[in-house]
């Protein structure tokens, strides 16, 4: 089976609404995606960092449950493992603020020598760190050299300014990525549109591959070889929407391992594959919406 390698930040989230903690939970945006792969029957394994701290070792004991390799996993005197406190309004939607500290040199003792094709994930805070960028420009091309595909998520949670930094990383990512996935927030955040024609002209005409735009309940937007392709999801009654996104992902990664589509034949969907792939991923989305955790619930 093929590999499914992640990159991104791991933390203990702690969920309150209404003045009152509800409960603490492992996430972060990719380790979100790679959870429900890792329930669905996929190899995955994380690249990210932790601290030797009692929260460090929480995020071990919960990678090893869930069958998520850590031989990437770097754990560091030098680190405190990040913790985000997510705000629950009406709705199910969080607002976020972040306790963390990384060392000076981040990434900089990792050895990624991929032994085989996969799917590599990447995005969210840690994607955009300017700090990060040396070593994720080598593990990127590490994994474009063994025939990854590469899934781009920008997840942007913080404003940032049109001129900021932020933005030239994360074009030179969306730019490099053979599938991105973002929302309409991440995008107007970008470039001021979430019309993924508009999106498509400032990323590049032929880069990505297949470009995804969700907006919770509205229209999934997608962009393929040049055609446009729009699906409307079901109405479901949402329990909370952190984690929706990253499930998604999960579902477009599950139907291409699934159906054989890798980076060398991706260009070979069919506007069939397509629908499919957003009702694979809408499955995902939705029943993590309506379950408390982040990520699908385990088998059985």
């Amino acid at each position: 089976m093929p590999q499914v390698i992640g990159f991104g930040e791991v933390l203990l989230d702690i969920l309150a609404k209404d003045g009152k903690v509800m409960k603490a939970q492992v996430g972060g945006s990719v380790l979100n995606t790679l959870v429900s792969l890792a329930r669905s029957g996929y190899e995955t394994s994380i690249i990210s960092e932790v601290g030797p701290d009692a929260p460090g070792s929480i995020i071990i004991e919960f990678l090893t449950n869930e069958g998520i390799a850590q031989n990437l996993l770097s754990i560091s005197t030098e680190c405190q493992t990040a913790l985000a406190f997510a705000l629950l309004n009406a709705s199910g939607d969080a607002s976020y603020s972040f306790y963390k500290r990384y060392p000076v040199n981040r990434f900089a003792m990792l050895e990624f020598k991929p032994d085989r094709p996969g799917y590599f994930a990447f995005g969210s805070t840690l994607a955009l760190d300017e700090k990060v960028q040396t070593s994720l420009q080598v593990i990127l091309n590490k994994a474009e050299e063994k025939q990854f595909l590469i899934c781009y998520d920008p997840n942007i949670r913080q404003v940032i300014g049109s001129q900021s930094r932020q933005v030239d990383i994360a074009l030179s990512h969306l730019r490099r990525a053979d599938l991105v996935r973002g929302s309409h927030e991440d995008f107007e955040q970008l470039f001021g549109s979430s019309n993924i024609e508009s999106v498509s002209e400032k990323i590049d005409a032929k880069h990505p591959q297949l470009l995804i735009i969700t907006s919770a309940e509205h229209t999934i937007q997608l962009k393929f070889q040049n055609q446009n392709f729009y699906v409307d999801p079901p109405v479901i009654q949402v329990v909370n929407t952190i984690g929706a996104g990253d499930a998604f992902n999960a579902g477009v990664i599950a139907y291409l391992i699934d159906n054989g589509f890798t980076k060398s034949n991706l260009s070979t969907l069919t506007i069939d594959h397509l629908h499919l792939l957003c009702q694979k991923a809408i499955s995902f989305s939705s029943i993590v919406c309506q379950e408390s955790e982040s990520y699908l619930p385990r088998r059985g």
